[in-house]
């Protein structure tokens, strides 16, 4: 029995509607990885700039107390700290006009999600000496203090105390939209056990 017009123009309605549904799940599935590969993307160079943001961080903390006025045993070590900050005296690092120790000071501002350090001169002069903003930093200590059988880890350091084996600095971007793994750098400490040249070495009250 032969088709009818009718039948052959409903035919061709059909297959219209099938291919038109066929095309949207596949614009649908384009846009879906598209979407998927600029936020792999996009996360990936928010990796990037953090991993070079959070070693820049842990290279200057190391370096910062390279040259630090630090001591071991049998006398205060010269270092104090808490979660948020870090205080030592150090020799001038290079570039420096100083011609005496210079106060180091490393601060975290939790309001402004900035980490700084900070250099003050013989002459009290205060210089902003490196700054990271958009991180949350916090400051662990590790070492044996005057009341302490062995070493152990503390959040808070005493200036009279002797100076610590080595400071954590854990740093984690703030507010941020995805995850990235916290960064722990640690400083292990030179300390030193013999006179400071004749300096006073403590940090300024």
């Amino acid at each position: 029995m032969a088709k009818s017009a009718g039948d052959e123009d409903g035919f061709a309605l059909v297959e219209a509607l099938v291919g038109l549904a066929i095309f949207s799940l596949c614009m649908t599935a384009i846009v879906s990885l598209t979407s998927l590969w600029t936020s792999a993307s996009q996360r990936s160079r928010q990796n990037a700039a953090w991993t070079m943001k959070e070693q820049a961080v842990g290279r200057a903390l190391v370096s910062s107390l390279e040259s630090a006025f630090l001591y071991a045993r049998d006398r205060p070590g010269g270092l104090d700290g808490t979660p948020n900050t870090l205080r030592f005296v150090s020799a001038p690092p290079n570039g420096s006009n100083s011609d005496g120790h210079v106060e180091i000071r490393w601060t975290y501002d939790d309001q402004l999600s900035r980490l700084s350090m900070t250099m003050t001169d013989d002459h009290v002069a205060q210089t902003v000496a490196a700054e990271s903003v958009g991180v949350a930093a916090t400051f662990t200590f590790f070492g044996r203090t005057a009341i302490d059988d062995r070493p152990i880890e503390h959040q808070n350091w005493k200036s009279d105390w002797p100076a610590p084996a080595y400071i954590e600095l854990r740093i984690s971007p703030a507010n941020s939209t995805h995850k990235v793994s916290e960064a722990r750098h640690y400083a292990m400490i030179r300390a030193k056990n013999q006179n400071c040249n004749n300096t006073n070495c403590s940090p300024k009250k």
